[in-house]
C-alpha cells in the first residue's frame, strides 16, 4: 500500500523553498539534511553540494575540527536554542558574512536536530559562538 505523504513535511518543504530568509537543518552528527535557495545565495554552495556536509561548510575555519552539534548541545550550546546569534560565515568564494542565526533544536527517532534561520547582516561586532 503506498504511503500519503505527509502534510506537515510538505508545508515545510513548501515554505523553505519560497523562504528569502536561509534555512538549514542539521542532524544529530551535524550533516546538513535542510538547505534551501536561501542559503544557496548567501554561501555560494548549491542544495546538492551542501546536503549530507557538516555544517563547517559556512566556516571553513571549522572544517579541520568540527565537533557534532550534539557534541556542542552538551557543552553548553544548546542555551543558544531560542535565540538568534550573529556570527561571521564564509561564502564558498572565500568572502566573510555576518549572518544572524535563529536557532532551534528537537529530538527526533531519539536524536538531537537543529535549525536555523539565516539572515545575512550588516552588523559591525560579532559575537563568538560557545
Amino acid at each position: 500500500m503506498p504511503q500519503l505523504p505527509d502534510p506537515g513535511r510538505s508545508r515545510f518543504d513548501n515554505f523553505a523553498a519560497t523562504s528569502p530568509d536561509g534555512i538549514l537543518c542539521a542532524d544529530h552528527d551535524g550533516r546538513i539534511i535542510v538547505w534551501n535557495a536561501a542559503c544557496e545565495t548567501l554561501f555560494g554552495f548549491s542544495t546538492d553540494q551542501a546536503l549530507g556536509q557538516t555544517i563547517a561548510i559556512i566556516d571553513p575555519r571549522e572544517r579541520g575540527n568540527t565537533l557534532s552539534l550534539q557534541q556542542l548541545a552538551a557543552r553548553g550550546a544548546a542555551h543558544l536554542v531560542g535565540t538568534t546569534v550573529t556570527l561571521e560565515a564564509t561564502h564558498r568564494g572565500g568572502s566573510k558574512l555576518a549572518v544572524t542565526l535563529s536557532l532551534s533544536m528537537w529530538r527526533e527517532d531519539g536524536q538531537t536536530h537543529f535549525g536555523a534561520i539565516i539572515r545575512k547582516t550588516d552588523a559591525p561586532r560579532l559575537a563568538k559562538p560557545d
